[in-house]
């Protein structure tokens, strides 16, 4: 097959993924994102979805080393750190990794896009469940100077000033 026609084919897979996902059929979707990996390993997005339905799975340890690999093929996919810092927490929990490890993904998405409220959010409940709470309340002021009407944001300092 020509390179066009395999990454067309890629793309095809891609959405049909994506599709499934969104329907909540993770496995389909994995199966999917598989398939678009067999046209073109070197495809970092599909690396990243498939890393997202493996987590949202409950396969962390899986997600993790496809998020490692979307990073290698493109370090600026702020997305990916995001992620890899939820499985990171997610292994925490299980007792499998460190805390910081996390922590430390969430501020590589900050420093790569720092208008990212999803990356603030995470890191802002990781310092928490570490007990920085001021750190915590320090995030929490830049997501609600980005969206103001950042209904977590606004509930977790609630919680945090009471």
């Amino acid at each position: 097959m020509e390179v066009d026609e395999l990454r067309l084919r890629a793309a095809l897979h891609l959405e049909k993924a994506l599709m499934f996902a969104q329907r909540g059929d993770l496995e389909t979707a994995i199966s999917e994102l598989q398939a678009v990996l067999e046209f073109d390993k070197d495809y970092a997005e599909a690396h990243y979805y498939l890393g997202a339905c493996l987590l949202a799975a409950g396969r962390a340890v899986e997600a993790l080393k496809e998020f490692d690999e979307a990073l290698k093929l493109d370090d600026s996919y702020f997305e990916a750190h995001v992620r890899k810092g939820i499985a990171l927490r997610k292994l925490h929990e299980e007792g499998i990794c460190d805390f910081n490890a996390a922590i430390e993904e969430f501020k590589k998405a900050i420093r790569k896009n720092p208008k990212c409220v999803e990356a603030r959010y995470n890191l802002a409940i990781a310092l928490l469940e570490r007990g920085d709470v001021a750190a915590a309340k320090s995030e929490l002021a830049e997501i609600l100077k980005i969206d103001p009407e950042c209904e977590e944001a606004k509930e977790l300092r609630r919680l945090l000033d009471y």
